[in-house]
């Protein structure tokens, strides 16, 4: 269960884990298994292969909400943050999706 939610990471408990929103950010695969992996196939170090057009218009859209964070209320930061996370998580099911049809 998610104790706090936040663009790049919410905490699990006394875990932190980090969104598909911050690996895209980050820009490559670190190799660690992360739960939320952005990059097919997944867990390869320095891996840098996604679906790079939605991503970066998602990576646009948490940019722009982190610039205008001031202006928005807590709840408004949850809800536009939650609507990106799950665009992502959208896109990131039809990646695991196709990973299995070709495999």
């Amino acid at each position: 269960m998610r104790d706090s939610l936040n663009i790049d990471y919410y905490k699990d408990g006394d875990r932190v884990v980090f969104t598909a929103l911050f690996h895209v950010k980050r820009g490559f695969c670190c190799g660690n298994k992360c739960r939320h992996c952005p990059y097919t196939p997944k867990y390869i170090k320095n891996n840098t292969t996604m679906d790079i057009e939605m991503l970066k218009a998602l990576k646009e859209q948490a940019e722009l909400l982190e610039k205008n964070q001031d202006s928005l209320t807590p709840s408004e930061k949850i809800e536009k943050a939650t609507e990106i996370h799950q665009k992502l998580e959208q896109l990131l099911s039809a990646i695991d999706i196709n990973t299995e049809e070709t495999e």
